[in-house]
């Protein structure tokens, strides 16, 4: 369809996708951009009408207009009335069948009881609160097609944790912060403790939101996760990984958790607010970036992964979206759902999950993959900023799976013979062969960061890279009054329903 741009009679075209498993109608800039590079996602059990509307006295009279509102009003256009007839048919439909499920969901029944009876995995009516193993089944589900769900499940119905004792010289990967009832501020934090001020993304989980703390004044981001959509989807044990990644980790490139909370319905944590918006963003206002630039960032990228990598954390999902730019123009490694803990040396992880174009050989043949796999993803991540798309990208995920296990890397026009060299080994197939396996400082001291100094990096006394930032409303979506979020925090009556073990949190930093 064409979209109607915010402020001009100008129409821009757009790939747009309904999902009516996730209740979403998602937006790309173009098709090359399914599934990795979605917009904006538009609830449709927060649209109010759609019609289809006559064309006004300034518009192209060769298009059939469709109105759809939700949280802002939108005009949609399409070539041929037919085709227009048919968006405004399912647009319909899906929201009236995502309205149902969610009222469904919200039924005195449900509400009612401890969920015990949907996911007996997690629940303990005897219990105040739950608990999670570390590794939940069908975590081997996430981003992977339906086509493929079936032979996964009859491959690896379930993931079993195979527990290792560590030996005395080894560090555990523990929280840097105070923990549940180690409160070490003091201070209790709850839902009430924060305003809301507008939606900044959203997801098939939950939504992000940019929040004030009342008292203090500071400016948060507050990722919302919905305790029934978790169970449900049996997700609830990558908020969990994410949680006990977040509390540990203390680095200047990755994400930092101030506070995680929860009430009967809802996880939360509050996180760095990163104004910059995430890589993905500004990669397609720029379409690529300059090797300086690239050097920069992948620089930072590197940092941040070999931390992980030192406390036995692998992350498997390194994309240009879960690369977040803070206020200062440095990067925030963020979402730790995936990442698995206590990955010691030549251990391997079993679970076949991340975002299709981004997966590594190693994952696409299924053979397990360790910190290697986060190399590979480095370069991935290098090649699609140098070039403005990932290295074996297709339209269709059986091609691109098949391109990322023969197909030869297409070069990348105007770079450097060292950019070229180290994307090349980034990128080989060999998990063995790639730079910093074996030794982390084979990458560091690689040509092409030449000159660089990596204490320099870390410390950040090198000014970052201007991109500017843009007011598009992809990035920030103002809500109205009538639309802000609201949640009840635990009191007497419902302190005992759905809680998650040793999830509250407060940092002492």
């Amino acid at each position: 369809m064409f979209k109607k741009s915010n402020l001009l009679l100008q129409l821009v075209k757009r790939y747009f996708v309904m999902d009516s498993n996730q209740g979403t109608l998602i937006r790309y800039h173009t098709k090359q951009d399914y599934p990795d590079k979605p917009k904006e996602i538009i609830p449709l059990n927060k649209i109010q009408g759609v019609r289809r509307m006559h064309a006004g006295l300034f518009y192209d009279k060769e298009f059939s207009y469709i109105e759809l509102l939700c949280q802002k009003r939108y005009i949609f256009a399409c070539r041929n009335v037919h085709v227009a007839n048919k968006w405004v048919v399912y647009l319909v439909q899906g929201a009236i069948y995502a309205n149902y499920v969610e009222n469904l969901l919200k039924e005195e029944s449900l509400r009612s009881q401890d969920l015990s009876q949907i996911a007996l995995t997690y629940f303990d009516q005897t219990s105040d609160e739950i608990e999670l193993n570390d590794d939940e089944p069908g975590e081997s589900l996430r981003n992977i097609p339906p086509s493929e769900q079936n032979q996964l499940l009859e491959q690896n119905p379930g993931s079993h944790r195979i527990e290792e004792s560590k030996g005395e010289d080894e560090e555990e990967f523990v929280p840097r912060r105070s923990a549940e009832k180690k409160n070490l501020r003091g201070e209790k934090v709850c839902f009430e403790s924060f305003k809301i001020l507008k939606v900044l993304g959203s997801g098939a989980f939950g939504k992000v939101y940019k929040v004030e703390k009342k008292d203090t004044k500071k400016i948060y981001a507050m990722k919302a996760l919905k305790k029934r959509n978790l169970i449900l989807k049996n997700h609830l044990g990558y908020a969990v990984t994410e949680g006990n990644v977040l509390k540990a980790a203390n680095h200047p490139f990755v994400l930092g958790l101030h506070y995680s909370f929860q009430t009967p319905f809802y996880l939360y944590f509050v996180l760095d607010y990163c104004p910059g918006g995430d890589l993905s963003f500004h990669l397609a206002n720029k379409g690529c970036f300059s090797e300086d630039e690239v050097r920069f960032f992948i620089a930072e990228l590197i940092l941040s992964v070999q931390y992980l990598h030192s406390k036995d954390v692998i992350y498997r999902d390194l994309k240009p979206e879960n690369i977040l730019i803070d206020e200062y123009g440095h990067i925030k490694l963020a979402d730790f759902g995936l990442s698995k803990v206590g990955m010691t040396e030549g251990r391997l992880a079993r679970s076949f999950c991340g975002s299709p174009a981004y997966l590594s050989p190693e994952m696409v043949n299924r053979k397990g993959v360790g910190k290697a796999a986060d190399i590979y993803g480095i370069g991935v991540v290098m090649y699609e900023l140098l070039a403005g798309e990932s290295p074996y990208f297709a339209e269709d995920i059986p091609t691109m799976y098949q391109n990322i296990k023969k197909a030869k890397l297409k070069p990348i026009k105007g770079i450097s013979s060292k950019a070229k060299s180290l994307v090349t080994k980034l990128l080989n197939r060999n998990p063995e062969k790639r730079p910093g396996v074996k030794n982390k400082n084979d990458l560091l001291k690689d040509p092409f960061f030449k000159g660089l100094d990596w204490d320099d990096i870390l410390n950040k006394r090198i000014r970052p890279p201007r991109l500017g930032y843009s007011e598009d409303d992809d990035i920030e979506m103002p809500m109205s009054s009538a639309g802000l979020f609201q949640d009840v925090d635990y009191n007497e009556k419902n302190r005992n329903i759905n809680r998650v073990k040793n999830f509250t949190f407060v940092s002492n930093i």
